[in-house]
C-alpha cells in the first residue's frame, strides 16, 4: 500500500507529461521503421513464414487501435521494396529507430535514477531488442499453435490466440524494461510489465470504442 501511494504521488511530478509527450513523438514517428525491421528479420527465418500473416493480424490489431489496413499497406510496400530502399532510406530508418530507443532509456534512466547507458552498450542493447523481439514473435506463434493443435486434439474449447495478444505485449514490455532498468528483480519487472499490458490493454479498448460509437 504505501508503494502504491509513492507511485501515485510521483504522478504529480509535472516532469511526466513531458517524458510521455515526448515518448508518444517517438513512437509515432519510429513505429514503422521499427515493425519494418522486426518483420524483415521475421521474414528471413523460413520456419516462421507461415505464422507471418497471423503474426501481423493480431500485433496490428492489438498495437493499432485504428487504421491497421493503412499501416500494413505501409509494411507490406516497405518489404517489397527494401531491395531499393538506398543509403539514404537506411540512414533515415536507422535515425527514427536510434532516435526512438535513445528517448525511450533517457526517460527510463530519469524514472529510475539508473546511469545512462555509453553510445556502444546502447546501440548493442537496441540491436539486441530488434533482433530478439521478432525471434520471440515467431518463437510465440510457433508455441501457441503447438498448444492450440494439442487443445483441439483433446476437443478441449479453449481458443489460445484469443490470449496470445496480451501475452506478447506483456513480453514486450517485460524485455523492454528489462534491457533499461538494472535494479529491478525478475518479479518486480514481470509484476510492473503486466501493470503496464494492461494499462495499454485498457486504454486501447477505451479507445476503439470512443471511435466506433463517437460518430460527431
Amino acid at each position: 500500500m504505501k508503494n502504491f501511494f509513492t507511485i501515485l504521488l510521483n504522478l504529480r511530478d509535472k516532469e511526466i507529461l513531458n517524458y510521455a509527450a515526448a515518448l508518444s513523438f517517438y513512437t509515432v514517428l519510429s513505429l514503422i521503421p521499427i515493425l519494418f525491421v522486426c518483420f524483415s528479420v521475421f521474414t528471413q527465418i523460413s520456419s516462421f513464414k507461415a505464422y507471418y500473416e497471423k503474426a501481423k493480424q493480431v500485433i496490428f490489431a492489438f498495437l493499432i487501435p485504428t487504421q491497421q489496413d493503412v499501416v500494413a499497406t505501409y509494411i507490406d510496400t516497405f518489404l517489397k521494396n527494401s531491395v531499393n530502399l538506398g543509403i539514404v532510406g537506411l540512414i533515415a530508418m536507422a535515425f527514427t529507430s536510434l532516435a526512438f530507443f535513445s528517448g525511450y532509456d533517457f526517460v527510463i534512466n530519469r524514472i529510475t535514477k539508473n546511469e545512462p547507458k555509453g553510445l556502444w552498450q546502447s546501440i548493442s542493447s537496441y540491436w539486441t531488442l530488434l533482433t530478439l523481439v521478432p525471434l520471440g514473435l515467431g518463437l510465440s506463434f510457433y508455441i501457441s499453435g503447438f498448444i492450440q493443435q494439442t487443445l483441439d486434439d483433446y476437443k478441449i474449447g479453449f481458443n489460445f490466440f484469443e490470449i496470445l495478444p496480451f501475452v506478447i505485449i506483456w513480453g514486450l514490455f517485460f524485455i523492454s524494461y528489462s534491457s533499461s532498468v538494472h535494479k529491478g528483480t525478475l518479479k518486480s519487472l514481470a509484476l510492473v510489465s503486466f501493470g503496464a499490458g494492461a494499462i495499454w490493454y485498457i486504454g486501447k479498448n477505451l479507445f476503439v470504442y470512443y471511435v466506433v460509437y463517437n460518430k460527431t
